[in-house]
């Protein structure tokens, strides 16, 4: 299964048409049918007024730059904090979507940061359901467990089949792609477990890793279990 992204452009009298960047504007008719195939993350509002922007929509406009008339998010940095450490970043959003569904808004906010994902198909291994999402042009990757996202891993450099992350320097504070291990270490501590490819910090009941490449950091990652 794989998802496509469908830009319609049509006028306004036909069924659907895309108004400006992010607004679709679409019949009675239309709106039926998504109605019926549970459309559930949008925002609407008469075609004549303006629809109330989610969280998460903010989210997505503001960091991608779609329209200087989108308010961008403020506030404090985020942080994730652990036993003796606290990190800082993009990456938290990721740690606050591990172990809900789907259509959880931590999920939906988490997914605003990334591009289109393709959907993988369901595998079972040691009596489990799991599925393996990736957005190739983000360098993101999600695995379900259950119907349960149970890590996000994200390339910071380009992969064989995957661009890396757009915001290398916003995922983890202090954290990028010409980062050392030693100089991961100075940011966030020794880690508690350490290993040839990477390294695992906990971070509270859940994990960050960093994979290494060439002394350099290759992917980061937060995941409910460090394997």
């Amino acid at each position: 299964m794989q998802w496509r992204r469908l830009i319609p452009n049509g006028s306004h009298d036909d069924d659907l048409t895309l108004e400006g960047t992010a607004t679709l504007i679409v019949s009675e008719r239309a709106l039926d049918v998504l109605r019926h195939h549970q459309l559930k993350h949008a925002e609407i509002s008469p075609a004549d007024r303006a629809a109330p922007l989610s969280a998460a929509m903010r989210t997505y406009l503001a960091r991608r730059g779609l329209g200087p008339d989108v308010p961008a998010v403020t506030g404090q940095t985020p942080t994730a904090e652990g036993e003796g450490m606290a990190i800082a970043g993009e990456i938290t959003t990721f740690f606050d979507a591990l172990g809900h569904e789907p259509d959880d808004e931590q999920v939906t906010t988490a997914l605003a940061l990334v591009g289109p994902m393709e959907i993988g198909e369901p595998y079972r291994q040691d009596g489990a359901t799991y599925r393996l999402d990736k957005c190739a042009d983000d360098g993101t990757s999600f695995t379900w467990k259950d119907g349960r996202l149970l890590k996000v891993i994200v390339a910071m450099r380009t992969e064989r089949a995957a661009r890396p992350y757009p915001r290398p320097a916003l995922l983890v504070d202090g954290i990028g792609p010409e980062t050392t291990r030693e100089q991961a270490a100075d940011v966030l501590g020794a880690p508690d477990r350490a290993r040839s490819a990477g390294d695992t910090w906990n971070v509270g009941s859940r994990f960050l890793t960093i994979s290494f490449a060439g002394d350099r950091v290759q992917r980061i990652g937060a995941m409910i279990s460090p394997r």
